[in-house]
């Protein structure tokens, strides 16, 4: 607990104000389906979280909207949160992948069409991108608005009405919504300039100075990761946490300075501004035998 405890710390830093106290907070899923023919219930559709130590994740079918409502548990710190909605009359099946650094605060709502499929949303990019962060920018309005912001490589609407600020990604299908990698993926999106190459060699010197142990033999790890709007970056190994991984998770934030994801802004100087976004990433480390 002292571990996570201290990471969190360091995240919060470079994401939010918000205070590092435990999480009850959520965001409100919209899954669309108004584009599809031959809908007679909702109740065709069935939700499944992948993830059963990541939160619960609660579906609301019987409504008549045209539309699936999914509450999603989000916590504190850099995370991935995954569920399917199947259509049981079809097969056709849906993997959403929203990809966050949790605080404990308000979120705006996400919506999303059921599109079958697997895909990937950088949610901290895209709140980020429409400056829906702070309580003061998630205000419910009498009248609803409706705008279009670029966030890096895709683009995502803003609805405000009578519930708050929805975000609807409109890249959805090509991918433009997901995170960035470590090498440059995408226009706007987070990269480390000096390829992966120099980002493993940089971790494992770091691993070698705080560890002092020497390796045989190899691990391949993957992670995510949050790059703050100076580039700093905080990541979460998907491994059992031991020793081992949480030293490596600290080394990456001793690591080089990564390139932040940059979107439009007409308002900032140059016209463009560096907001915090997720990236994924690949590690190999060695192992201690």
């Amino acid at each position: 607990m002292t571990r996570i405890f201290a990471l969190l710390l360091f995240l919060m830093a470079g994401t939010c104000k918000a205070s590092a106290q435990c999480c009850c907070s959520d965001i409100l899923v919209h899954i669309s389906l108004k584009d599809l023919a031959y809908v007679h219930s909702e109740r065709e559709f069935e939700v499944q979280a992948l993830d059963e130590h990541h939160g619960s994740y609660l579906s609301d079918r019987d409504r008549t909207d045209g539309r699936l409502m999914v509450r999603m548990d989000v916590g504190c710190g850099v995370m991935e949160r995954r569920f399917t909605i199947t259509r049981s009359t079809t097969g056709e099946r849906m993997e959403l992948n929203v990809l966050i650094v949790g605080f404990d605060g308000g979120h705006p709502a996400l919506r999303v069409p059921f599109l079958p499929g697997r895909h990937e949303v950088d949610f901290t990019r895209l709140r980020e991108s429409a400056r829906a962060l702070l309580p003061k920018d998630l205000l419910p309005s009498d009248t609803a608005t409706s705008r279009t912001v670029h966030c890096g490589a895709c683009a995502v609407r803003v609805d405000r009405d009578s519930t708050g600020v929805t975000l609807e990604p409109l890249n959805l299908s090509e991918g433009g919504c997901g995170p960035g990698r470590v090498r440059m993926s995408g226009a706007g999106l987070a990269y480390c300039p000096d390829g992966q190459g120099a980002f493993q060699a940089n971790v494992q010197a770091s691993l070698d100075r705080k560890l002092g142990l020497h390796a045989r033999g190899s691990v391949l790890y993957h992670g995510i990761a949050s790059i703050n709007d100076s580039g700093r970056f905080y990541g979460r190994i998907h491994h059992e946490q031991t020793d081992r991984v949480y030293a490596m998770e600290i080394a990456l934030m001793d690591g080089p300075l990564w390139v932040p994801a940059r979107v439009v802004d007409a308002d900032a100087p140059g016209g463009e501004r560096e907001v915090s976004s997720m990236v994924r990433f690949t590690l190999v480390a060695g192992r201690v035998e």
